[in-house]
């Protein structure tokens, strides 16, 4: 590996806040340690533009990803090609419409914490969401997540709002399977599938991951039943997987997801009738 870490910065549409993502990343991260992979997915809104400008104040190495079309309108999974291309130890990832609320490089202290202990597979800060809407502040991470989480924990998916953008992975061979590119919830896969690394861990510096949210994403205009769909969707696709890995008492431990999501369809249909 070339570096200590790789941040791979998602955007789409992201004009009001991807200059505040990367300067974020810039106060958080070692030019001299650290390179950036940004990828937009074809903006229409003038992002590109204002990546590009921003970039050339980062002083250390760093990739433009600008593909001619839209690749998640055609169904394509490309932030596995851009997990290829991480010349760093760790991998922090985060999408151009958030940022990470810490000055003191952030990269460092998540990455020496990670790279000390050759037990673990990741470590993960808290999320802290910002409403645009309402203006309400509100802690995601469960408080009893702040702490140390096995690989058994991690393999059962016992565990809940570690955001992509909180977490930093140990730069890994990961085997991505079938049923992880069907899934609209790709982000609960990650901290299942590093497992097989070791534990994961909370890590009580390093500031948190500022999500905000505009009502403005791929999934926020969808309806209370599409998103219990989708739910159901996540649900039969890691029991699919678990059972194709043999790991039945994983699947067992994941049979609660149909309850709620079934509910909600089963109301909505009364309601229709």
């Amino acid at each position: 590996m070339k570096y200590k870490s790789t941040v791979i910065v998602v955007v789409y549409n992201h004009a009001d806040t991807v200059e505040s993502c990367l300067r974020s990343v810039f106060s958080n991260a070692n030019s001299k340690e650290c390179e950036i992979i940004v990828h937009d997915d074809c903006s229409t809104d003038g992002s590109r533009k204002i990546i590009e400008d921003t970039m050339a104040e980062w002083q250390g190495p760093f990739t433009l990803i600008f593909p001619r079309e839209n690749r998640h309108s055609k169904g394509e999974e490309f932030g596995i090609e851009i997990l290829a291309q991480a010349d760093g130890e760790t991998i922090f990832m985060i999408e151009g419409d958030d940022r990470w609320d810490f000055d003191e490089d952030r990269t460092s202290v998540m990455s020496e914490y990670l790279l000390s202990d050759g037990t673990l597979s990741m470590v993960f800060t808290d999320t802290k969401k910002v409403d645009w809407n309402t203006k309400q502040v509100s802690w995601l991470l469960p408080q009893v997540l702040k702490g140390r989480v096995s690989a058994l924990d991690l393999s059962r998916v016992n565990y809940s709002f570690m955001l992509l953008g909180a977490c930093c992975f140990r730069n890994k061979p990961i085997n991505f399977p079938k049923e992880f590119f069907a899934c609209k919830y790709r982000d609960v896969w990650f901290p299942m599938l590093w497992s097989v690394h070791g534990d994961a861990a909370y890590v009580d510096r390093g500031g948190q991951l500022v999500y905000n949210y505009t009502g403005k994403g791929l999934r926020s205009g969808a309806s209370n039943q599409q998103h219990a769909l989708d739910k159901l969707s996540l649900g039969c696709l890691l029991l699919s997987y678990f059972i194709n890995i043999g790991d039945l008492s994983a699947a067992q431990n994941n049979l609660w997801r149909f309850n709620g999501a079934a509910q909600i369809i089963r109301n909505k249909e009364k309601v229709g009738s």
